[in-house]
């Protein structure tokens, strides 16, 4: 797969999205990214950058850090999934899989913050911008994949664990691009994501089918291909109006 193309995962093709792509190309994530200035202190990225490792000391909550993918989701995409294989809960499993508005605070586990949100494998509680936690799902360790779906139309959050859906985590303003972001704690935790190019234990697909044949997402489409039309428009017009008179 080529990074610097636009990259459409499989549950995403055959649908308006893939439609949408092919004149105005949404970036999608492909890979965990090191943004500057901020670089990681205590995470190795690792095979093609798909895998983090803490190499911290992992002594307090002072040295958690989260890493970003590539590119944000646009909320243009209407639904988003991806997942998280546990390769090893290193010596207490504080993992966090979740979504960030910015990057301006990446020293800390995905909830903790402002503009955050996550679900913990440690304590198996969902944190949404603070670092007080509710009980959402079981534990995760090692062995488990951990799923992570963001819903634009119906503005929620959910997660999967091993493939079951684990119910409705966070229901909030999604307006904004989010970035999937996994954080960190303990020293030995190491996780490998995936952003569509394998098989995901999920059946997304399916979910993603009877999503986009909803009559509600239907007709939001529709609307939104209107307007896209219709500025594309009003951009030639005025491209030839220009032109004409130069």
């Amino acid at each position: 797969m080529d990074i610097d193309e636009p990259y459409l995962p499989g549950y995403l093709k055959g649908t308006p999205i893939e439609n949408h792509n092919s004149t105005d190309p949404l970036y999608l994530p492909t890979r965990f990214e090191e943004y500057s200035p901020y670089s990681p202190r205590f995470v190795k990225c690792m095979d093609n950058k798909l895998i983090l490792e803490y190499i911290g000391p992992g002594v307090d909550d002072s040295q958690a850090e989260s890493v970003p993918t590539d590119y944000p989701v646009p909320p243009e995409v209407l639904l988003y999934y991806f997942e998280i294989n546990v390769i090893d809960k290193g010596e207490d499993g504080y993992i966090g899989v979740g979504f960030a508005k910015d990057l301006e605070i990446l020293d800390i586990l995905p909830g903790w913050c402002p503009g955050t949100m996550g679900y913990h494998g440690d304590d198996g509680c969902k944190f949404y911008e603070n670092g007080f936690g509710t009980r959402y799902g079981p534990l995760y360790s090692t062995g488990d994949t951990i799923g992570c779906c963001v819903n634009f139309v119906d503005q929620n959050v959910f997660y999967t664990k091993n493939g079951v859906n684990l119910g409705i985590a966070f229901e909030c303003a999604l307006n904004e691009a989010l970035y999937p972001i996994v954080g960190l704690r303990t020293r030995g935790e190491c996780v490998e994501a995936n952003f569509g190019t394998k098989p995901f234990k999920f059946d997304i697909d399916s979910y993603a089918k009877a999503f986009f044949s909803d009559p509600r997402i239907v007709a939001q489409v529709e609307d939104s291909n209107e307007i896209q039309r219709r500025n594309m428009d009003v951009f030639n017009e005025n491209l030839y109006t220009f032109y004409d008179f130069v």
